[in-house]
């Protein structure tokens, strides 16, 4: 970097005070050797520059900023003290805060008696002492390091007035080479902070002492509030403690019951609803609808008949409704309910379950779930809904294609008019679908035996067929005028005359043609066509 302070009998100087050139006198306070003042450029910045070569590498121009800040608050003997602001401030229980008046003090210009740098002091070494009659104060300089904790600690205990200056912006700076803007700096307030205001202090220790006497009034009344809020509190949750035992009570029964449901005794109640042969079962031939029942869910034990009875039951419904109107699952849900068992216990456990979601929406709960608040978590995941049940049968329903799910999981519209269309449609279905699957397969096949056949064709294989065609072609142009029909299943021309009912004499087959006339000029350059065609090629893959 260029060099912006020179060393002139024992004092830091700015290039910019000092004369051009050699005249300048000054040697450099790193290395000691001759500078040459360089100030009068109009294209480089001022600075100063060894007049001789030198190893001098170690410049510290900040510390002699430190230094030449240091000349300049001798020089003036005065300085402008920064603001002092200070918010006495306490934060109460509640975590609020609460506020005094405001301590201030605006900045302010102060010539001193007399100033002394590096000045000592107990075991420290301050920046700079300025005395004014019998009043002192410490100034810190901070130009790259900040003063040391235990020395600004070791200020605050003795309660001597102190600030610092703090002029980092100036590092590597071009206001280096700006004396006017480094005095700026020294002297701008903005670039000052207190470090020990001993009146201000005193003032907002007084200030602070006010305020916690008033905190502690108000904690105290604050206190008061929370605590009666606390108690409050643990009325309330005492409360719902007792209406929730007093609910769980009201199906203590029920409770103690599923806690005893696994699969052990689901396994044992399907046995006996073997012999369980509901009413409704005179209406209709359950073997009706053998190939639609008996889907089983984990949940669907709830109902007590066989599931091949009360799902039987509800596609018998399904058609005596019709496909031309809406199904709604909870209206076959009680339609089912009307004319088949639930297990009583989880009936109940339903009723209590549903009683309490209502009651808290109308306590403002916004909750769809089918929860009551007074039971566990795996409670309510073990109370099974027989919506739930009767909407999974139907959606199993629609994933066979008796039914057609709308925009609304839970309605649905029937798609035949009857079991037996049903079956019908799906017959015919299946027909198309195996039908379809054959042609894939004859698909296959073919391109199987193309492939076959590609692998088969051999350079010779072209060429011979390459003559055939060319020959064919010479047959028509000489015998026939050139009248002819090229086949576009064995590529080989015909002569136009011969052609029967579409059928080519030569692969004997039907086949779309192509009407050629065939020139001298053609005969002449036949060979080159074939050779860059891919006729012979195709012609040896369908026509082997």
């Amino acid at each position: 970097m260029l060099i912006p302070f020179g060393l002139k009998d024992g004092k830091i100087h700015h290039v910019k005070n000092v004369p051009n050139g050699l005249a300048c006198d000054c040697v450099c306070p790193n290395c000691r050797k001759t500078l040459i003042a360089k100030n009068n450029g109009e294209r480089k910045r001022p600075h100063f520059a060894h007049a001789v070569d030198t190893d001098c590498f170690n410049y510290e121009a900040m510390s002699y900023l430190h230094q030449y800040a240091q000349q300049l608050l001798e020089i003036e003997r005065s300085i402008v003290l920064p603001e002092f602001f200070f918010m006495p401030e306490v934060t109460l229980i509640d975590f609020s805060v609460l506020r005094g008046q405001s301590i201030e003090h605006p900045t302010a210009r102060v010539a001193f008696d007399s100033v002394q740098s590096e000045y000592s002091w107990d075991k420290y070494r301050i920046d700079t002492h300025g005395t004014l009659k019998n009043r002192s104060l410490f100034v810190e300089i901070t130009v790259t390091h900040e003063s040391e904790p235990e020395k600004i600690a070791a200020i605050i205990e003795q309660d001597q007035p102190a600030i610092e200056i703090v002029l980092t912006d100036l590092h590597n700076s071009d206001k280096l080479y700006q004396d006017d803007e480094i005095r700026k700096a020294v002297f701008d307030p903005i670039n000052a902070r207190w470090i020990h205001h001993p009146k201000a202090m005193e003032k907002a220790k007084k200030a602070l002492a006010e305020l916690e006497l008033k905190a502690e009034q108000k904690n105290r009344f604050i206190q008061s509030r929370i605590d009666a809020e606390n108690e409050r509190q643990q009325i309330k949750a005492q409360n719902i403690e007792n209406a929730k035992q007093r609910f769980r009570d009201e199906i203590k029964h029920e409770l103690e019951w599923l806690d005893t449901v696994d699969s052990t005794w689901i396994e044992q109640q399907e046995q006996q609803k073997q012999n369980i042969r509901p009413a409704f079962l005179k209406w209709f031939d359950v073997d009706k609808y053998s190939d639609l029942v008996g889907y089983s869910t984990d949940i669907d034990w709830i109902f007590e008949c066989k599931r091949e009875h009360w799902q039987a039951l509800i596609i018998e419904q399904l058609y005596r409704i019709g496909d031309s109107r809406e199904i709604k699952a909870f209206d076959i849900k009680r339609f089912v309910q009307k004319h088949v068992r639930v297990n009583e216990n989880m009936l109940r456990l339903n009723t209590a379950q549903y009683q309490a979601r209502e009651k808290a929406k109308t306590n403002g709960s916004q909750t769809n779930k089918r929860i009551a608040w007074y039971l566990t978590r795996e409670e309510n995941r073990k109370i099974i809904s027989p919506f739930k049940v009767i909407l999974d049968y139907l959606q199993y329903l629609a994933s066979k294609k008796v039914l057609t799910m709308t925009s609304n999981a839970s309605v649905f519209y029937l798609c035949d008019q009857s079991i037996e269309d049903f079956r019908y449609r799906i017959h015919k279905e299946m027909d198309e679908l195996a039908r379809f699957r054959e042609e894939c397969l004859r698909i296959e096949r073919e391109e199987k035996l193309l492939a076959q056949r590609r692998q088969q064709i051999t350079f010779e294989m072209k060429q011979r067929r390459i003559e055939q065609m060319i020959q064919a072609d010479t047959v028509v142009f000489k015998r026939y005028g050139g009248h002819g029909l090229r086949c576009n299943n064995c590529y080989i021309t015909s002569p136009k005359i011969i052609v029967v009912d579409s059928q080519c004499p030569e692969c004997n087959r039907k086949a779309d043609f192509e009407d050629l006339f065939i020139t001298h000029d053609y005969i002449d350059t036949v060979a080159h066509r074939y050779r860059c065609s891919v006729m012979p090629q195709k012609s040896l893959e369908r026509y082997l």
